[in-house]
């Protein structure tokens, strides 16, 4: 184990980095303290060290004196237990670093010395469960194992660490890549890398790509990138066009938007799609909402009532003692309608369970506004709207 002599803490709040090569260089403390340095997502390198003290006075120890196993034993000791300017260890003072998924790549250096074969450095990208600042786990790696690190907060999301490690590119051709890298993940299995190294589809990553094209475009002289569907789903999220039952006017909106704030490439595509723009919009929010969705479609009938009925309520009551006081003017026992609402919803539709209907002499009956509740549980896509009238009917 590496030494911890007691006259270098004060310097250890000064930050140090690691090349890949294993030179240390000095950088202000700024850098840590700064927005770059807390972040959810890190690609930890493990230098192969070119001395054999640090230079805060610890022996190094080379990572391929180790195996991928031993890193990662010691890398998730270190999240779980950093180790803060006062010396105090996480252990006992606090909670650490909650990792959710990393993983260790070995890959050699392009160079040995002399006839020596290349030395090995690893990488470990790192997906916590919050944010946090890196220096207490660098400093617990260095104190407690030898282990020299090289913090990078450039990468966007794991997907991007990921990515840079199991992609070839000009930089990194194939043979350099470590193939069987080492995986954990705290929930189980590690998705595949080849799933799990691509960039989430959102609205916010799109609106990213898309200026960037426009960007590199117009330095070079060229045309606006050609504008897809895809390219319209960040402004629709945004501006937050949606349609509802009761306002199916978002494709309205859109237009009136792109007349004065959208690029000529932009409208030429609206304009040429105007007859489908309303379902390009409700296609885009079933995307961008699918979780949500997804969760909720998963859900029994009953369970969802029962989600919403955990939820605080968002008309303070009002929904509640209006239904109560309709039901009452026109003499309909409220608990009457719910009992058989409940058995409908309880046992689904089939040739033995009775319908309900709801009907009225005059209308006011308070029957659309009780039964709008539904739309707000279930969504607007599982609930049918009341027929349009035709005529005077």
């Amino acid at each position: 184990m590496p030494s911890d002599p007691a006259h270098i803490r004060r310097r250890l709040t000064r930050k140090t980095t690691v090349t890949a090569q294993g030179a240390q260089e000095p950088a202000d403390l700024e850098d840590e303290l700064g927005s770059k340095a807390k972040r959810q997502v890190y690609l930890v390198t493990l230098p192969h060290p070119k001395q054999a003290v640090s230079a805060e006075g610890f022996r190094l120890v080379a990572p391929d004196t180790l195996t991928k196993g031993e890193v990662l034993r010691r890398f998730l000791d270190c999240l779980r237990n950093p180790l803060y300017v006062d010396g105090r260890n996480l252990a006992t003072g606090g909670p650490g670093v909650q990792a959710l998924r990393t993983g260790v790549w070995r890959e050699r250096h392009k160079h040995g010395s002399g006839n020596d074969m290349p030395r090995a450095h690893d990488h470990l990208p790192v997906l916590a469960a919050n944010q946090f600042r890196y220096l207490p786990v660098k400093r617990a790696l260095l104190q407690r194992f030898g282990l020299a690190s090289h913090w990078s907060c450039t990468h966007t999301g794991y997907w991007s660490a990921v990515r840079y490690l199991t992609m070839p590119s000009p930089a990194k051709p194939m043979l350099a890549l470590d193939h069987w890298p080492l995986l954990w993940d705290a929930s189980g299995p590690h998705p595949p890398l080849d799933e799990c190294c691509h960039e989430p589809l959102t609205a916010e990553a799109l609106r990213k790509r898309r200026l960037h094209a426009e960007a590199a475009a117009a330095e070079e002289g060229e045309d606006e990138p050609k504008v897809t569907e895809l390219d319209v789903w960040p402004i629709v999220v945004k501006e937050g066009f949606r349609n509802t039952p009761d306002a199916a006017y978002a494709h309205l909106e859109l237009i009136a938007f792109a007349k004065t704030r959208a690029s000529s490439a932009m409208q030429r595509f609206l304009f040429k799609h105007r007859q489908r723009l309303p379902s390009l919009i409700d296609d885009i929010w079933r995307w961008e909402t699918v979780e949500d969705s997804l969760e909720q479609a998963r859900l029994t009938r009953l369970r969802v009532l029962e989600v919403a009925f955990e939820k605080p309520c968002v008309c303070r009551g009002e929904w509640l003692s209006n239904v109560h006081k309709v039901f009452a003017n026109n003499g309909i026992p409220v608990g009457d309608v719910c009992r058989d609402v409940y058995l409908a919803l309880s046992t689904g539709r089939s040739e033995r369970t009775p319908v309900v209907v709801f009907s009225g002499l005059r209308g006011g009956e308070g029957k659309s506004f009780f039964l709008k509740g539904l739309s707000s549980c279930y969504g607007h896509d599982y609930v049918f709207p009341s027929p349009q009238k035709v005529g005077n009917s």
